[in-house]
């Protein structure tokens, strides 16, 4: 379990620095003369599919860790997994600094 929580913030971190840290300012200004490629640059859920995809290749893939039942698509699924959980905290991060 507590593998997922590590990947989970790990994924998290990736995307929240792609799409809102400064360091990629450089990058999404170049990408947002592209209309389309500025707005997969911005998007959390976009980055975090490839995140995922990218995650589960070279370092762990979360299905394997869950025994979860061998599927067609494992890179697929561990990327739309990623999402779930990049979502999440993005939610839970949203909600608590609201108030």
């Amino acid at each position: 379990m507590i593998y997922l929580i590590i990947y989970a913030i790990i994924a998290y971190a990736i995307t929240v620095i792609v799409t809102e840290s400064y360091i990629f300012s450089w990058l999404r200004s170049l990408l947002s003369k592209i209309k389309i490629l500025g707005i997969f640059i911005t998007c959390q859920v976009c980055i975090s599919v490839w995140v995922g995809a990218f995650l589960s290749h070279f370092w762990f893939s979360p299905l394997q860790y869950i025994q979860a039942p061998m599927f067609q698509f494992p890179l697929l699924m561990d990327s739309l997994l990623t999402t779930g959980l990049v979502l999440f905290l993005y939610y839970i991060e949203t909600f608590l600094t609201s108030k």
